[in-house]
């Protein structure tokens, strides 16, 4: 039986450089890897706006989907990445029926980016195999700047990355933002950019 690995939805999308495709970043609960999926723009703001609980007056395409699923006695037990193919991520839904006489069992071929919203809206588990997450992943090394203050506290193996960030001046951390961007670990480029919003609305 392979062993399967629980997904995230890491943080909000990013512009892909040199694309009018975004990407938006799946990690391992323990963030030690990641997934870049590539979408188009309008999928990848549907759900940032998911994540950041935008309220609709009338319900996303992706919310009246489950709704129909919900009126036909369907509901989505978990979500699958079942292959990748030059960097497209296929995926589908593992779906259960209820009737009157029986429990019946469906899978649903699905795009990633609405299986993603799916997931985000119903707190719907992502799978994927463990061999396929070590061929497609990109493992995560959290870059450490310590300070006087944190060594003093004693919090230099208390993830030092994150606590420091606030230490840096706006322009430090806009060339560390295109840094790991270029280098595609949006994770800690998602760190730099949450900092940076913080101090646009002191």
């Amino acid at each position: 039986m392979k062993k399967k690995v629980k997904l995230n939805v890491a943080c909000n999308s990013f512009p892909l450089q040199n694309s009018d495709n975004y990407i938006v970043v799946l990690s391992e609960e323990d963030k030690s890897s990641q997934i870049p999926i590539i979408m188009h723009e309008s999928d990848a703001k549907n759900i940032d706006m998911i994540i950041e609980n935008f309220e609709f007056k009338t319900p996303l395409t992706h919310a009246l989907s489950l709704q129909v699923f919900k009126s036909f006695d369907i509901s989505i037990k978990e979500i699958k990445i079942i292959d990748c193919k030059e960097s497209i991520f296929e995926s589908v839904l593992e779906c259960v029926q209820k009737n009157e006489l029986s429990v019946d069992k469906k899978t649903i071929p699905c795009r990633i980016s609405d299986a993603i919203a799916f997931s985000l809206l119903k707190d719907i588990p992502i799978y994927i195999d463990r061999e396929l997450m070590d061929s497609v992943s990109m493992k995560i090394s959290i870059i450490a700047l310590p300070t006087k203050a944190n060594a003093e506290n004693g919090d230099d193996n208390k993830d030092p990355y994150k606590k420091t960030i606030k230490d840096l001046s706006i322009d430090q951390l806009n060339k560390l933002l295109k840094m790991f961007i270029e280098k595609e670990d949006y994770l800690q480029a998602a760190a730099i950019r949450d900092e940076i919003k913080r101090r646009d609305h002191l």
